[in-house]
């Protein structure tokens, strides 16, 4: 993603399951708008935080579900979250689909929440961000 600004991940929590792990490996700030570091009402809006919270949401959701997305050849997967003060929210997926309703429910339970504890804090403007994710042996 030419032009856009990311960010390696290198000391990330490893999530592990019961024969494999998931890692966090990078993050795209893809619209964050100006004076998004401290929201109108004069909450802190933290884009390092919110991407670290989502990360952890998603690999918590996923931990169960690792062997699975193995045997499909899912093992780099995209995570793109919308934040803005009216509306949240995001897609998943993996080899340019998106990842079943199998996982969408664990999913929900865990990024939801952090997505619209975000929303409460920004009244600057959207974020969007993507964060990728490695299934790993």
């Amino acid at each position: 993603m030419d032009g856009v600004t990311s960010l390696r991940i290198h000391n990330s929590t490893d999530y592990i399951g019961e024969s494999r792990m998931i890692r966090w490996t990078e993050v795209f700030l893809l619209q964050v708008p100006d004076g998004s570091t401290r929201g109108s009402w004069g909450d802190p809006v933290d884009l390092n935080k919110l991407a670290e919270t989502l990360a952890r949401a998603c690999c918590v959701a996923l931990t169960e579900h690792l062997d699975k997305l193995k045997e499909a050849s899912m093992t780099k997967i995209g995570l793109r979250v919308a934040v803005d003060s009216e509306k949240v929210e995001y897609e998943i997926g993996a080899n340019g689909e998106k990842l079943s309703a199998d996982y969408m429910k664990a999913l929900d339970m865990q990024l939801i929440p952090v997505m619209h504890q975000a929303a409460s804090q920004n009244h600057d403007g959207p974020i969007t961000l993507e964060l990728l994710f490695h299934v790993l042996e």
